[in-house]
């Protein structure tokens, strides 16, 4: 005889789909108040007590603290008190049964508790807020492998965050085309994967028999802006609400390449790093100060030298090395690239600055160009007008996307206790430390601080020729002692010096 144990759960008709769905990963992309966390913990209560396997299954939250407080009461309410092994565990916040499983609550933050040797199913909530390369880490070499022992499934959920690595992994199994926007990532459709959406109207008590009244949702609707009640209650991917560059929109800042004048100035900024990559950014600027992203470069675990030869191959249309801004805290780094040829002055910082509010200066001064503006008409050289624009562009370059995806994910830092609108994340960026923001910022800041200088092509042959002209000139002079007074000819003589070794260094 089957003993039947009731569970004080009735499912919603959209959590009854996805206990139902036999695909081994799902990523659920959920508004506010859908019940995922109820899901959630009732589904690895299912799996722990149908797949009989005397291992782990594992809840897992950005914070330990924050699977505590979310998911821990839960787990206590819902796991069938009859097949508990022994008294739950609060100090490991763990319930083992009667079978051998095991269900726990670990946190992102915690690498030490995310340690074992396999695992029968594990869900990981809110995957938008851990930083991305933490999360790839966390899937890649932790959580992943130990799946593979018992062909174990995994559930990813998330509210939006903007176009990110949650993004990505939504794409990964978007096979009814519910997701907006393209990947980032490049990912292709995996036929283990499964995406789905659900928007808290779904836990609408008078639609769906959830526990919402309707009249709260369409209250929360009316008092917030229409892109914070998307991401939030619609559960769409829109640019996060909480972005360092909201304006920045790609159907508006990325434009068709273009063969870029070559009266135009052009400037550089970089961003300098041995642990991080070193960055830097090409711009040019029309006679309206409009800038036009051309080149972008972002390398890692490279030498200066190497830096150096991939910078110049980048301005080798120019026929010179376009004059760069630089952290200013990179001096070493500065010498050395201007012994090779790369022309960098160190980043203007303003006196009584601090960090935070500097990096700030250089976020504020590029959101200005991103502005769209009434009446603000960008002429192209090829006759194009660009009408109510902006002043900054990106040229639809493979080499420019780096920057694309660190300007449409760059956020204030997140905690337990919110929004930190004061520090950037950086730790999000995919690909190193939004490194070509940094670089950006470099130049923003800067404004005209001497590094706009006019370059006159030379003929090499008559550089030489002046070099020996100008030596013959300065031993002629010195064989001449009357032709100045003693010490107007000392000082002639340190000048023309000074200028001759210069020129021939140059």
């Amino acid at each position: 005889m089957e003993n039947k144990y009731i569970i004080p759960y009735k499912p919603l008709p959209y959590q009854k789909v996805l206990h139902d769905d036999s695909h081994r990963f799902k990523v659920i992309v959920a508004g506010r108040r859908v019940g995922k966390t109820i899901f959630a913990i009732n589904e690895l209560i299912k799996l722990a007590l149908t797949r009989n396997l005397p291992i782990e299954f594992w809840y897992v939250a950005p914070y330990i603290n924050q699977a505590k407080m979310i998911a821990w009461t839960m787990l206590l309410k819902y796991a069938p008190k009859e097949l508990l092994a022994k008294k739950p565990n609060e100090s490991e916040l763990s319930v083992e049964f009667i079978n051998g499983a095991t269900i726990a609550l670990k946190g992102a933050d915690n690498p030490k508790g995310l340690e074992g040797t396999g695992l029968g199913a594990v869900v990981i909530d809110e995957v938008a807020s851990i930083s991305q390369s933490h999360f790839d880490f966390l899937w890649d070499h932790t959580l992943r492998p130990m799946l593979l022992q018992h062909t174990s499934p995994a559930i990813f959920i998330s509210k939006p965050r903007g176009f990110n690595h949650f993004h990505d992994l939504a794409k990964i199994g978007d096979h009814n085309n519910i997701i907006e926007g393209e990947s980032l990532s490049g990912g292709t459709l995996d036929p283990d994967f499964i995406t789905y959406r659900f928007e808290t109207e779904q836990n609408c008590r008078e639609h769906n028999g959830g526990y919402l009244p309707h009249k709260e949702i369409e209250a929360v609707k009316k008092q917030s802006p229409p892109e914070v009640f998307d991401q939030e209650y619609r559960a769409k991917f829109t640019h996060y609400s909480d972005l360092v560059h909201k304006s920045f929109d790609r159907a508006i800042h990325v434009i068709p390449s273009f063969n870029v004048p070559k009266s135009w100035r052009r400037v550089r900024g970089w961003d300098f790093g041995s642990a991080h990559p070193t960055a830097s950014v090409r711009i040019a600027v029309d006679s309206d100060d409009n800038w036009f992203i051309e080149y972008c470069y972002k390398v890692k675990d490279k030498t200066i030298e190497y830096h150096a030869r991939q910078i110049k191959d980048q301005d080798s249309d120019l026929k010179y090395v376009a004059p760069g801004h630089g952290d200013p805290s990179g001096k070493q780094w500065i010498s050395e690239f201007k012994a090779i040829g790369i022309p960098i002055v160190p980043a203007r910082r303003q006196e009584n600055t601090t960090e935070k509010n500097w990096v700030q200066l250089g976020i504020d001064k590029i959101n200005e160009k991103l502005v769209t503006k009434v009446e603000h008409t960008v002429f192209l050289p090829d006759g194009t007008k660009l009408v109510n624009a902006p002043s900054f562009f990106i040229l639809n370059r493979p080499e420019n996307r780096l920057l694309i995806d660190e300007l449409e994910t760059l956020a204030y830092k997140e905690s337990q206790n919110g929004i930190n609108d004061a520090i950037v994340d950086e730790t999000r960026d995919r690909n190193g430390h939004y490194d070509l923001h940094a670089a950006l910022r470099y130049v923003s800041v800067s404004g005209d601080q001497g590094v706009y200088f006019t370059v006159v092509e030379i003929n090499e042959e008559q550089v030489k020729s002046q070099l020996v002209q100008d030596d013959k000139d300065i031993k002629e002079m010195s064989k001449d002692p009357e032709r100045r007074k003693p010490f107007e000819l000392e000082e002639d003589l340190k000048i023309m010096k000074e200028e001759f070794e210069k020129r021939r260094n140059w």
